[in-house]
């Protein structure tokens, strides 16, 4: 999803941030890195909050990139 944000940025010129998809990779490696060490499958605190964190932001990016490309109109938009 970075690369798609960052790819539509480029050549469409509006801003998508996609540096904020840094957010859930790294929720998500932390979450990976808890659950590694712990011989658990859940119940670590930080491990499920680590990725809580990551899925909620990564939903949320994602739906927002998805209106910012297909539903919000374009600034020079002709109708």
């Amino acid at each position: 999803m970075l690369m798609i944000a960052r790819f539509y940025e480029r050549f469409s010129g509006r801003r998508t941030y996609y540096r904020l998809y840094l957010v859930p990779l790294i929720a998500f490696a932390i979450g990976a890195v808890r659950y590694a060490d712990r011989d658990r499958i859940s119940g670590d605190l930080i491990g499920d909050s680590a990725l809580i964190v990551g899925g909620l932001s990564l939903l949320t990016l994602s739906v927002w990139l998805y209106w910012r490309m297909v539903i919000q109109p374009k600034p020079n938009a002709v109708k």
